[in-house]
């Protein structure tokens, strides 16, 4: 990599990060495959091979840190790929989907009981002596924080998915609906109420044959009735109950419908 105006320049840089990111270094793997791309972005010629072999040797990094759990490292390695149109709109849905893992990683942490709890081997288990291991629990300016690094994350998930429902179109309708509901449900967990009733909405008018249609309808009614708007709140609840009696979620639609008119003063 001493010689950036040769032709070897971005296979060595590939070489390199590669080894680097298998031996676990990831910071200095992640600048020379940023590297890379920057000098790849930067010709003219979209039909370079190597612009597909440094997708391809990103994207398995960015799959194994996934696999792991490391969510917030296989963010660092697929937003390599960012500038690459070709790789619209999978790297879209990598994003959306790394992201939501994200925001349920830091939101199940968030949640944990508070208090002290014990230790694995219990009163007078494997710590022994008898005695509770105290395990410090965030305090809940931590736990408020982290509840917020949730949402947004889960808001950024949302973004992506809902990016990559509109890039699709119908040309692939089952994943167009897959990711509209996921848009939807994103925003929902992030209580961003207006694009989760954006999102909703859309799916509810375009797609009455999907198999979430009768829960988005459900959860329409409750980003109205989160919102403040119970008049739309209503609607929806009665709509669901009147077209869809028999079903679960009209069953679990009555409650809310009544705390609607209670709101409303009927």
């Amino acid at each position: 990599i001493r010689f950036p105006g040769h032709p070897p320049y971005v296979a060595a840089l590939l070489g390199r990060g590669d080894c680097e990111a298998k031996l676990g270094w990831h910071a200095v793997a992640i600048d020379h495959f940023k590297e890379a791309a920057a000098h790849l972005l930067d010709k003219v010629d979209t039909d370079d091979p190597r612009r597909e072999e440094l997708a391809g040797i990103v994207r398995s990094h960015h799959a194994l840190n996934f696999d792991k759990g490391h969510y917030e490292r296989a963010i660092d390695y697929i937003t390599i790929l960012e500038g690459f149109d070709e790789q619209m709109p999978q790297l879209l849905l990598e994003l959306a989907m790394t992201h939501k893992h994200l925001a349920q990683q830091v939101l199940d942490r968030a949640s944990k009981e508070e208090g002290p709890g014990e230790g694995a081997g219990g009163p007078g288990g494997a710590q022994g002596g008898g005695e509770a291991v105290r395990v410090e629990m965030p305090s809940a300016g931590v736990r408020e924080e982290q509840f917020q690094t949730a949402a947004l994350k889960f808001r950024k998930a949302g973004e992506y998915f809902y990016e990559h429902a509109r890039a699709l179109t119908r040309a692939d309708d089952a994943s167009h609906g897959r990711s509209l509901w996921e848009a939807a449900e994103a925003f929902d967990k992030a209580r961003l109420w207006q694009k989760a009733i954006e999102v909703y909405s859309l799916f509810v008018r375009t797609r009455a044959s999907d198999q979430y249609f009768l829960l988005a309808t459900h959860r329409l009614a409750l980003a109205y009735q989160a919102e403040g708007q119970h008049e739309a709140a209503i609607e929806n609840f009665l709509d669901l109950i009147d077209k869809h009696g028999k079903s679960q979620v009209s069953f679990e639609s009555l409650v809310p419908l009544a705390r609607s008119y209670i709101a409303l003063g009927r």
